[in-house]
């Protein structure tokens, strides 16, 4: 399994987890578009998105940091071609 694949479904596990966590009967939220959200279900989805934004830009800066490391071996490869010829 690739590393998106694992991390999508780490999200999705992260999500419906937050999403059972209920407190009482909290005040409702009303969008503009007249969509009704019980505001703890509105929280608890707002930290799962955060918390996932994370595993994202972690997961990014892995990329950038490997991309960064293939740049330096290619670096290198270059210099000992050139010393060769």
């Amino acid at each position: 399994m690739d590393s998106t694949s694992s991390l999508v479904i780490r999200m999705a596990a992260l999500t419906n987890n937050l999403i059972r966590v209920k407190i009482g009967h909290p005040p409702l939220l009303q969008s503009p578009n007249k969509t009704v959200v019980r505001q703890t279900d509105f929280n608890v989805f707002s930290k799962a998105l955060i918390i996932n934004s994370s595993e994202f830009a972690k997961t990014s800066s892995e990329l950038i940091s490997t991309s960064s490391e293939l740049i330096l071996t290619i670096a290198e490869l270059i210099s000992t071609i050139t010393e060769t010829i």
